[in-house]
């Protein structure tokens, strides 16, 4: 039997109206769990580990924390969730330069325009140019490619296209993820491909011209042809005008130079002169699903962020109108949701990893109040726009970040104290803290960092000097140290 629960009565106060209840919610569970309640560390997370066995499309969302080279946490996160299936599918959009490796994606393409083919990003805000001089701005943070064609643009005109590829296991570094293994590359595996690309609003804006895929620069093998603009050869027909859409899914073996690194490639060529528009046009590709088609089980794996994405800009539907705003509309959100869906009723999980941020000065109710909201509405438009998009259940985890150099411990546990309440109000939404995990400790090479490590039996870490942390004290500062990130968030997630 649960003891009385004490609530005291707070004087009439509208903006008081949400703590009552999050008291009372906390009161409840905590008697349940016989004064036990959620843990610092974690909270929630029963759901997000049950759907990790069942197969589900995972998400990890946010910020340049979400960044898919091997200096970033899910580079590894997915190669340490063990699901017990192999991995189904991947989705990618952009490979990553600056000599950071990750799973692969639009690699490179060769047009030319390459002036005006590019990746669509924050830096100009998410302006996606059209035909006929027009433009929007679309702030999903998904790094397309946007490609334009002219009426110059031939099939044989210099081998121009644009390719994708991705990195199968046994790489040169211990982040490869397993959806290839080398020896199944170099045996040319099959592989399902699936282009998906952005339908802009503007009448007339969508690409009205032929589009080849096949999986060799030269020759047409396993190839299909699609005109988005008329919808032929796409397997839900001519797309709405601002939505995300689908090519059709192709075959593609492998084609690389070096199986061990890239197991499949896929081209895309533009249209021949006879086939050319009036006026130049853009075909803005938003990503690939590559995926096993002798795999009905296994999660697929999908990442969207982008530097600088806060709680605020993911909470916000919204279109960016700067380059320094970073919102998207629900509608974004749930139409691509949609074209990464494999199976009917597919379940979800979403991993929102962004960096724990600061909220307007006053008292710690006061900061929490800031951030429950920003936090309800990220988890609110996950659940709404999967429903939408066909999925079955969902489940929302919150990784609260490490502690950073610049940051102050009443933001920080504000926050976290947000991420608690929102897990106890809803049974899909759960979380996990990476400041409450190590302690509180900032991993920069201090001797408080050293001895943690040390107790944590991460000798090679420690002995290296405890420097997890990038110069300004924010982001991993390597392979290393995103992989021992990476390991505290997989704990969490899967089943003890």
């Amino acid at each position: 039997m649960l003891a009385p629960l004490k609530i005291r009565v707070a004087p009439a106060d509208p903006s008081a109206e949400q703590d009552l209840l999050d008291a009372l919610a906390a009161a409840v569970a905590e008697a349940q769990a016989g004064g036990g309640g959620s843990s610092r560390v974690s909270g929630g997370l029963a759901p997000t580990r049950a759907l990790l066995g069942q197969s589900p499309l995972v998400v990890v969302a946010g910020d340049s924390y979400c960044n898919t080279g091997t200096d970033r946490a899910p580079h590894h996160l997915t190669n340490l969730l063990d699901t017990g299936a192999p991995v189904r599918g991947l989705f990618l959009t952009n490979a990553e330069g600056q000599g950071v490796r990750n799973h692969g994606g639009f690699y490179s393409y060769a047009t030319n325009n390459e002036d005006e083919s590019r990746l669509v990003n924050s830096d100009d805000g998410f302006e996606v140019v059209e035909g006929l001089g027009g433009s929007e701005h679309v702030g999903l943070p998904l790094w397309m490619q946007q490609i334009k064609f002219t009426d110059d643009y031939e099939l044989s005109d210099n081998g121009r296209f644009v390719y994708y590829r991705f990195e199968t296991e046994g790489g040169d570094d211990a982040g490869a993820l397993a959806l290839v293994t080398p020896a199944e590359g170099a045996a040319r595996q099959a592989i399902s491909a699936r282009v998906v690309a952005y339908a802009p609003h503007t009448a007339g804006a969508i690409l009205d011209a032929t589009v080849a895929l096949r999986d060799r620069v030269s020759g047409g093998v396993n190839g299909a042809t699609v005109n988005p603009a008329l919808g032929t050869g796409l397997p839900d027909g001519a797309p709405t005008p601002g939505t995300f859409y689908r090519f059709p899914d192709v075959t593609i073996e492998n084609t690389a130079s070096d199986p061990a690194w890239y197991g499949a490639l896929l081209a895309l060529d533009g249209y021949s002169s006879g086939d050319s528009p009036a006026l130049d046009e853009y075909l803005h590709l938003a990503g690939c699903l590559v995926h096993r088609p002798d795999r009905s089980e296994g999660p697929v794996y999908a990442f969207l962020g982008m530097a600088s994405q806060s709680y605020g800009s993911w909470s916000r539907d919204e279109d960016p109108a700067v380059a320094d705003d970073k919102f998207f509309r629900d509608a974004d959100l749930e139409t691509w949701l949609s074209t990464v869906r494999l199976d009917t009723d597919q379940p979800l999980v979403v991993v929102m990893h962004l960096n724990n941020e600061v909220a307007p000065a006053g008292t710690f109710e006061e900061k929490v109040r800031h951030f429950r909201p920003l936090v309800a509405r990220i988890r609110h438009r996950w659940v709404t726009t999967a429903a939408a998009a066909g999925y079955g259940d969902v489940a929302v985890a919150f990784v609260h970040g490490w502690r950073q150099g610049s940051a102050t411990a009443d933001n920080d546990e504000a926050l976290l104290e947000a991420l608690r309440r929102e897990a106890d109000r809803h049974a899909d939404t759960g979380y996990l803290s990476l400041y409450a995990a190590t302690e509180e400790t900032l991993l920069n090479g201090s001797a408080d960092a050293v001895d943690f490590l040390e107790r944590e039996g991460e000798t090679t870490l420690a002995t290296a000097g405890g420097d997890l942390l990038d110069d300004a004290e924010v982001h991993p500062a390597g392979d290393a140290a995103a992989n021992f990130f990476a390991r505290r968030i997989a704990a969490q997630l899967l089943p003890s």
